[in-house]
């Protein structure tokens, strides 16, 4: 399983999913951040894509039932 990662706007916030893609601005799903045009900027505030840093990625565990004997 290959893991999708999200980069935030420093300037704005606003988040880039490589999961969800940005399917208004023309980015499919799937649509990794390094992929992205060079001249690509964010949608909400414009900033250029040197603005964005990489979001830690999160751990969620899974409760599968089964507690260690």
């Amino acid at each position: 399983m290959e893991i999708m990662e999200k980069y935030r706007c420093s300037v704005c916030g606003w988040v880039y999913d490589e999961e969800m893609g940005h399917p208004e601005g023309g980015i499919e799903p799937g649509t990794r951040f390094n992929d992205l045009p060079d001249d690509w900027f964010c949608p909400f505030c414009s900033a250029e894509k040197k603005k964005f840093k990489k979001k830690p990625t999160e751990i969620i565990p899974v409760d599968t039932g089964h507690f260690p004997t």
